[in-house]
């Protein structure tokens, strides 16, 4: 893989139980954390991730944390990366959904665990129409010059 890449998880199963609460895993999401995670070491070398991102809601924060058991990185939350805000408006998801895009554009070998509401509004504005995101998958996207001309390149993985 080449290094200018970034990595997009959509959080693994959680118990809905209470699902008006901030619920952890499942023991589904713990097995589809297990089979990413195998999966993620055949595909990149998880010694190439620089830095771990996670959305504050416990679900995503306990995905990252599989990740982050086997490279060794530490997990840092950033509330931009929290799905659609019950008070948020679609028009201010999508401003902070290209804040976000302005902000993180040029980071390289980084993963972002976040929600299928995000991922799937984040992949639309890159020009892909993802129409579902598994509980539990990643895409990398792969910035690639074709011609000179800098392509996104969309490799979905789904467990």
């Amino acid at each position: 893989m080449m290094n200018d890449w970034q990595l997009f998880i959509r959080h693994a199963h959680r118990t809905t139980l209470h699902r008006s609460l901030d619920n952890g895993l499942s023991p589904k999401g713990l097995q589809q954390c297990s089979r990413l995670i195998k999966f993620l070491k055949l595909r990149i070398p998880l010694c190439e991730i620089k830095k771990i991102y996670s959305s504050p809601a416990r679900r995503c924060v306990e995905t990252a944390l599989a990740l982050s058991r086997v490279s060794g990185l530490e997990v840092e939350v950033l509330e931009i990366l929290e799905e659609k805000r019950p008070t948020e408006t679609p028009q201010e998801f999508s401003k902070r959904l290209n804040f976000f895009m302005k902000l993180y554009k040029n980071a390289k070998r980084v993963c972002f665990v976040s929600h299928g509401d995000f991922l799937e509004l984040l992949a639309q504005k890159q020009g892909y129409r993802i129409r579902h995101w598994p509980k539990g998958s990643a895409i990398v996207f792969q910035k690639h010059k074709l011609k000179g001309v800098p392509r996104v390149l969309l490799d979905q993985i789904n467990l």
